[in-house]
This record gives C-alpha cells, structure tokens and sequence, in this order.
C-alpha cells in the first residue's frame, strides 16, 4: 500500500449543542454549507466566517436537515444564487443567497425527505423519500413533475427509505437505501434501466465516475464495493476491517479533480479513507476523525470538509 498524501487540517468548526449531518461546498468553492439537527443551515465564507444561518422550519417543530445543495449556475446568466434545503418531516426550502431571503417554503404532508439533487444545468431537481418514492420538480416554480417508484408491496415502509441520489448525466440518475440495492432511472420515462444487486445505504454513500460506480454498504463485512456502470457488474468488493475496528460507511464520494481516487467515511474506525476505483488500492487516510462521519464534500478548491458530531474539519488534498 502506498500512501500518496494526507491531507492537512486546515480549519474546524465546532456548534454548541448539535450536530451537523450535512457539509456542501458551492461550485466556486468560496462558501461552505452545514446542515444541522436543528433544522438550519449555516452558511460560511471562504474565511470561515458565519454569513448566513437559515431557519428551514417549515413545521411545528425544528427537524434535523437531511441534505443540503446548492444549485447549479449557468455560465453567462444573471440567476441567483440558490441553496436548496430538506428536513426529514417533508420540508423544502430554496434559499436566494444574495439576500438570505427564502424564495420558497414547502411541506410534503406525510411525507419524509431524505436526499436530494440537482440536473447539470439545475433546471430539475429530485428528492429522494419515504416508501421507495423519488419526486422530481421543476425549480423554476418549484412545483413536481414526476415521480419514480420502485417499492415493494408488503415491505416494510421503513425499509424502503431513499437515503442517496445522484444525477449523473442529462437524463440518468441513480438512486439508493435500505432496499439493498442501487436503481438507475431514465427521466424520460418511469421506468428503471438497471438494478445493482446489494448494497445497504444509510447516507449520501453511492457515486459514480465513467463507467464505475461506488458504494458504501452499511454492513460489518464487505461493506466496499465497486460496479460497472454499464452493465451492473460487480468489479471489487473490499471488507473494511482495520486493527479489529470495522468502518460503516455513511458517505462515499469521488475526489475533484483526481481521477479516480474517492474518500470514504463512516462509523466505527474513526479514521477516512481513501481508494482508487479501478484498483481499490488504498493511498491515503485521515486517521483522527474520533467521531461518526456523517457526510463529507471535495470541493473544487481542493478543501475537503467532513461533519462529524457537533464540528466540521477542513482538510486541503
């Protein structure tokens, strides 16, 4: 095993009394956004100073943020902004962050989000929910157009939840949870393309880069594991066991600009990893996380932020 770098610490930041299950650069990499159990989103500069905290409440209560992103900009546009945000009590909230005015409030009545994300050019976005259920809507009014479902009659609903979706082309996405397994839909119809076989996600845990998909399985033996995209085959399959410590992944996530190395992060090892797909060769970790890794973002400034317990690390790759 050859350790290419470790990344550096750069900057923590530390909330008193919560914890943050959501960390998103934007595009330019000059904002950093936390999604917090309290239902808001602090939103920093590139100096790590708090500009901005948006109270998402939409209900009676305050519910945990579930996932936080921003929304793609156009080159050669005057659009805003935008930041969107889900609770898992069913609300969405789009942010202009010109002005830290909400654009849009909404509640999905018995109904819980889990995930969510935008097409390239942020035209659509999906939302990732309750029963095996994924919404998609149209930003410009905010209102859905579509819905994709793959549950199972007689399931449990709980083990249905969607806890991952990526859009990772103009018509193709893919989505995945506690269904063991990751679906690819075409937005051009309801139907699925592909079926991935296997793995259990609890957290924003699958990505896909080419022809290879990534996906953190939270299990306590092969929980690593990557597939061909093109025909759903299975390439490696890693069991995360270190010094006896097992890691169970909650985030797994291409590097910017590196290929096809990608970091994973979880529970158990207190440590971050980091693989080359094509070879699941590991060359770097992050040793000192201590804490459950609830999520992570590379962003394109070469800033690698991970949210774990009540503080979020900056780390430089």
């Amino acid at each position: 095993m050859v350790e290419r770098r470790r990344p550096t610490l750069d900057h923590e930041i530390t909330c008193n009394n919560i914890d943050i299950f959501n960390v998103r650069w934007n595009f330019t990499g000059d904002q950093l956004a936390l999604g917090t159990s309290n239902g808001y989103v602090q939103l920093y500069n590139s100096s790590f100073e708090q500009v901005r905290n948006l109270n998402c409440q939409s209900g009676a209560e305050k519910m945990p943020i579930t996932s936080i992103r921003f929304r793609p900009e156009l080159v050669d546009t005057s659009r805003k902004p935008v930041l969107l945000a889900t609770t898992c009590d069913g609300g969405i909230v789009h942010w202009n962050l010109a002005n830290g005015k909400s654009l849009s409030t909404t509640r999905l009545r018995n109904e819980q989000i889990y995930s969510a994300d935008f097409n390239s050019d942020g035209t659509n976005y999906i939302l990732g929910c309750k029963e095996g259920k994924i919404k998609l809507f149209d930003e410009a009014n905010f209102t859905q157009i579509g819905e994709f479902s793959h549950s199972i009659q007689g399931e449990a609903e709980g083990a249905q939840r969607v806890f991952c979706l990526k859009w990772f082309s103009e018509n193709l996405f893919l989505s995945a949870g506690w269904d063991n397994k990751i679906t690819i839909w075409d937005v051009r119809t309801t139907k699925y393309v592909r079926e991935i076989i296997g793995p259990h996600v609890c957290g924003d845990s699958v990505d896909v880069r080419d022809n290879y998909v990534i996906s953190g399985s939270y299990h306590i033996r092969e929980q690593l594991q990557v597939w061909s995209l093109e025909n759903g085959g299975n390439i490696h399959t890693l069991t995360m066991e270190f010094a006896g410590k097992k890691c169970m992944p909650y985030s797994v996530q291409f590097c910017r600009n590196e290929g096809l190395m990608f970091a994973v992060g979880g529970v158990g090892s207190g440590e971050i990893y980091f693989y080359q797909a094509d070879t699941l060769q590991q060359v770097a970790v992050i040793p000192d996380a201590i804490k459950t890794v609830y999520s992570m973002h590379l962003g394109n400034n070469n800033r690698f932020a991970i949210g774990i317990g009540n503080s979020s690390r900056i780390y430089t790759t």
